[in-house]
């Protein structure tokens, strides 16, 4: 099937909607400015979101201006979220391959299983900044997808970058050593709050795959204006059902 018989609509956003963004510099010249980028597309011009609709929309933020170390590291992290491919035979060098191999591969699925109960797959990726103290960027990527089975998926990544030099902060970067103890104990009471738990039920009796009635450690944070945001996609620590994990710990 030929790659341009799915092309619906693609769209790149003017620049005079970018966002810019203060890199903590002295100088105008010293900001990075985001412009937002979209690719929509569907098979046989179907309405994305419709029943059986067969679509790919991905929604990103080019970096411009700044300091170009920096634009470059925040670019590379944008780029390999954006173009991963979800197939080992995906070649894709840009956004459209993404989304020409999704809907290829749908295509020869309906053709080899004609009866499935759903043939409306769809792949959707967002990228956005995040609100973040001055001296930071901070953005979440997320993704929803649905190629056939139960349900579909959701993941979101998150991350946060030092303007001055493009360094990913994880949480040893984004809380002193002298507070972690006290900041674990402010996740766990952040957490069992949202879920609805006291603070001395088991987790793991709650339906959390957890051992010891502590969180697990992770890097998917991001600072933000508010403090620290973690996540835990469904299925990392609780069962679909339960849903994810989003806390947002003041700092």
């Amino acid at each position: 099937m030929p790659r341009s018989s799915h092309l619906v609509r693609i769209v790149i956003l003017a620049a005079s909607a970018a966002l810019t963004l203060s890199c903590g510099g002295p100088d105008e010249g010293d900001a990075i400015s985001f412009v937002e980028r979209e690719v929509v597309r569907s098979a046989d011009g179907c309405e994305p979101g419709a029943p059986d609709c067969a679509w790919v929309k991905l929604r990103w933020l080019d970096p411009e201006g700044g300091d170009p170390a920096v634009r470059e590291i925040l670019d590379g992290w944008i780029v390999m979220r954006i173009l991963e491919p979800l197939g080992d035979d995906w070649v894709v060098e840009g956004p459209e391959d993404v989304a020409t191999a999704l809907l290829e591969d749908r295509a020869e699925f309906v053709e080899d299983f004609p009866d499935a109960a759903s043939a409306g797959w769809y792949l959707e990726r967002e990228l956005r900044r995040l609100p973040a103290p001055e001296g930071l960027v901070s953005l979440e990527f997320t993704e929803r997808q649905y190629t056939g089975g139960a349900h579909g998926v959701e993941s979101v990544r998150l991350a946060t970058f030092r303007t001055s030099d493009g360094a990913v902060l994880g949480l040893d970067d984004l809380v002193p050593a002298g507070d972690r103890a006290a900041f674990q104990d402010t996740i766990e009471a952040t957490f069992r709050a949202a879920r609805g738990l006291g603070p001395d039920e088991s987790l793991a009796e709650a339906g959390f795959f957890i051992e010891g009635d502590r969180l697990p450690p992770t890097d998917n944070v991001a600072r933000v204006r508010e403090g620290i945001r973690l996540r835990f996609d469904a299925y990392e620590i609780a069962p679909y059902a339960m849903g994810p994990t989003d806390l947002t710990v003041p700092m």
